[in-house]
């Protein structure tokens, strides 16, 4: 890297962590713009398959979110963690498609949990692994927020 710049793929991550540093609420449309294609593709850099593992996963756990909040009774538990993994995905660039989870009702709430675990300990794993600085610090200010949402559960 010369002149201190980074190269055009790890542009969305610092300002995902410049947002996330300065305060872990997320505002609807508050996501920075979407980074310029490139003309060429380039190899994935270690930070580029870290951060492609870590939206699979955000994403699994969204759409988990999302199907026990349909569920009769559970959107109020399920509610804040969609909004927070949405807006998290947003920061990373979006997050891919996922098949919707399949929950029992009778199990919503300790599958939401369980899942809501691992998320958190897998954000916390990537952030120690990360190259970047700044992406490090994003990962464990999301690994925070999913904690901060876990305890006001319980």
């Amino acid at each position: 890297m010369s002149g201190g710049r980074l190269p055009v793929g790890r542009r969305p991550v610092v300002v995902a962590a410049a947002a996330l540093v300065a305060g872990c609420d997320v505002v609807e449309g508050s996501a920075p713009a979407p980074a310029p294609r490139r003309e060429q593709a380039e190899p994935a850099t270690g930070d580029e398959a870290l951060i492609a593992a870590v939206t699979d996963a955000l994403a699994r756990t969204l759409a988990l979110a999302e199907r026990v909040a349909s569920l009769p009774g559970l959107a109020g538990l399920a509610a804040p963690y969609v909004a927070l993994h949405r807006g998290h995905g947003q920061l990373l660039g979006g997050l891919p498609d996922v098949d919707p989870s399949r929950v029992r009702r009778q199990r919503a709430r300790q599958a939401l949990r369980d899942g809501e675990r691992d998320l958190q300990q897998r954000l916390a794993q990537a952030a120690g692994t990360a190259q970047s600085g700044a992406l490090a610090q994003a990962l464990a200010a999301m690994a925070a927020a999913v904690a901060q949402q876990r305890k006001a559960d319980r």
